[in-house]
């Protein structure tokens, strides 16, 4: 899609996505940014070496809610355990 843009429209988009004010609106986009968060929350906890059992693995990748991502990226750099991932209000069933 950008090759087929004219530069200027081109550069507005990359500044528009590099900023983090684009928002995704098709449900295509929205699962696999949630996905991709996902994998950031795990790799931060990782390298935070913080213990995930295969449980918390298994959960954080199954949800493809964006909010929920959002909240748990954030979260990722803050708890000592990955229940306190989970601790949240957004998290709820």
């Amino acid at each position: 899609m950008q090759a087929a843009l004219p530069e200027a429209a081109r550069k507005h988009l990359e500044e528009l996505m590099a900023v983090g004010t684009y928002e995704y609106r098709s449900d295509f986009a929205r699962k696999h940014q949630a996905e991709a968060r996902a994998e950031y929350v795990l790799k931060i906890l990782s390298r935070r070496e913080i213990t995930v059992s295969e449980e918390a693995r298994e959960r954080i990748l199954a949800r493809r809610d964006p909010e929920l991502a959002d909240v748990w990226f954030d979260r990722a750099f803050e708890v000592t355990t990955v229940d306190e991932l989970f601790d949240s209000p957004v998290d709820r069933p």
